[in-house]
């Protein structure tokens, strides 16, 4: 098996065969690739069922092995459209901000942080509320419910109060 092992792979192959030597039996369950006869890399998953030492001293184990190639495109895919989310995200010239469900930020842009005049750190720790004018906190409230209540987005114009005092008005969507 060595000789199929993807290069990469092979620290964790040599692991596993000392393992097998020393009568441990490796984790149950891996992902490793193989390289196929014409040399590209074949994703699999192996489930280990047993293993051990032959008499004449070479490891063995006995297990499934399972092409997860598809698996493995589906997650190369999906690290793409995180990429690229993220990079819409950060460089958006519109503030873009995100809250859970109690309305505590998570994760804010650097264009809302100007808007408002607080670093990241700062407004991951309070909610939207706290950067609310006071005037503007209830409509936003009762937006805000019927949007975890029923699903629906909403679009609103509120004022935003600066860390410098100043008041700010802004165009959410929701």
């Amino acid at each position: 098996i060595a000789e199929l092992t993807h290069p990469d792979d092979t620290p964790q192959n040599d692991r596993i065969r000392k393992d097998l030597l020393r009568g441990e039996m490796p984790e149950s369950l891996l992902e490793k690739r193989y390289l196929h006869k014409h040399g590209h890399p074949i994703w699999v998953r192996v489930i280990a069922g047993r293993g051990g030492v032959l008499p004449d001293g070479r490891a063995y184990a006995i297990g499934t092995i399972n092409p997860i190639e598809d698996l493995k495109q589906t997650e190369r895919e999906l690290d793409l459209t995180r990429a690229h989310v993220n990079a819409m995200f950060e460089q958006s010239t519109i503030g873009v901000a995100e809250t859970d469900l109690d309305g505590r930020f998570t994760r804010v842009n650097r264009r809302y942080c100007e808007i408002l005049g607080y670093s990241p750190e700062e407004l991951l720790g309070m909610r939207m509320v706290d950067v609310l004018h006071p005037e503007d906190r209830a409509v936003h409230r009762a937006k805000r419910e019927r949007l975890l209540r029923l699903g629906e987005p909403f679009e609103t114009e509120n004022r935003y109060v600066r860390k410098d005092g100043e008041v700010v008005w802004v165009r959410n969507s929701v």
